[in-house]
């Protein structure tokens, strides 16, 4: 027997168009979910609602975009984990933006399409109340509490168990929330794990968990075939009007609120040291050794020491000649520099 067609395949939409923008919107809600800090069970509950959401309405009434927002809005409120109005708008308009290539701008609360996007997110959270009937009860249930029991009571690997639980959080992109109880889903991901890494699970635990085997395979396989979509970094929506068309105020444009480059003043950079003078890489001894010297008044205070030691020299030594050491050293000074130059005889 065939399935029911969907409001959106009943309007022409085929049914592999319409499961790329279900997996779109759920990849938002995963994304968005990460951003906003939000625990695994708020995710699960959103994209559950998403599912149910399109089971009544058309992709052409609603975008896939606009609902992921206001799914997850709702789904966070259900799980006792609230967030703001001005956080959830902030995260998709940034999502937006960057997957359409538009600078990473705020959208702040002045900008004219703040209040618009909270429009958005308050009527899509209202309308998917709407669809579901104003409960939530059955969307809340979802395999993780049934994988952890299954895990412990199968003796499964710390391996398998990872395995298995991302198996049951990627299976939230398709609609099998809908077809399948929870419980199966969770089996599921389990043999599929099991495959994968090639552990041995007990003969007969299909029996011992009372799930049908034939179900158990048949959500495998779809789990499987999931990892053969590509990932869609942006879809068009299929609404009449387009509510994400580029607009001036998307358009990255420079500040105007600073002069132009070549008017700008640039502060004066700070002059250079003075570099010391080295004439000792190549030693000549016709060459001068000229030391740097702080002040003229140490310059002084070295030749005053010279003439001292040569006139002492000259009372204790006669006939010694200290006319030259005394007149190899040259005191020189200038405006900025004071050296002391030192000659070799």
């Amino acid at each position: 027997m065939a399935a029911p067609l969907t409001p959106s395949q009943a309007e022409g939409l085929s049914a592999t168009d319409e499961k790329r923008h279900r997996f779109y919107a759920c990849e938002l809600i995963q994304e968005a979910g990460i951003l906003l800090q939000l625990p695994q069970v708020v995710l699960a509950t959103a994209q559950s609602l998403l599912h149910r959401f399109y089971a009544r309405q058309s992709l052409f009434d609603f975008d896939a975009f606009r609902a992921a927002m206001g799914c997850i809005f709702l789904a966070s409120k259900a799980e006792e984990q609230p967030r703001r109005v001005k956080d959830v708008v902030q995260v998709f308009f940034r999502m937006r933006n960057r997957r359409m290539g538009l600078g990473l701008s705020l959208l702040m609360p002045s900008d004219p399409r703040f209040a618009t996007w909270t429009d958005w997110l308050v009527m899509v959270e209202r309308q998917v109340l709407i669809e579901v009937g104003f409960s939530i009860d059955g969307t809340t249930e979802h395999p993780h509490k049934f994988l952890l029991y299954y895990i412990k009571l199968l003796e499964c690997s710390d391996a398998c168990a990872q395995q298995a639980w991302n198996y049951v959080n990627d299976s939230f992109r398709l609609d099998l929330c809908l077809r399948y109880d929870a419980h199966v889903i969770a089996c599921a991901a389990i043999s599929l794990a099991a495959r994968v890494l090639q552990h041995v699970l007990p003969l007969g635990w299909e029996e011992l968990l009372e799930v049908d085997v034939p179900d158990v395979i048949s959500v495998a396989r779809e789990m499987l075939a999931l990892y053969e979509h590509p990932r869609v970094r942006w879809l068009e929506p299929l609404t009449e009007v387009n509510p994400f068309e580029v607009t001036r105020h998307d358009k990255v444009e420079a500040p105007t609120n600073l002069p132009p480059v070549e008017h700008q003043e640039v502060p004066p950079q700070p002059p250079p040291p003075t570099p010391l003078v080295n004439r000792m890489q190549a030693p000549s001894y016709d060459d001068p050794i000229i030391v740097p010297v702080e002040a003229l008044a140490e310059t002084e205070i070295a030749v005053a020491a010279i003439d001292a030691v040569g006139a002492e020299h000259d009372e204790t030594s006669a006939g010694t000649t200290t006319d030259a050491t005394v007149a190899g050293v040259e005191a020189k000074s200038s405006d900025t520099t004071h050296v002391v130059e030192v000659r070799r005889n």
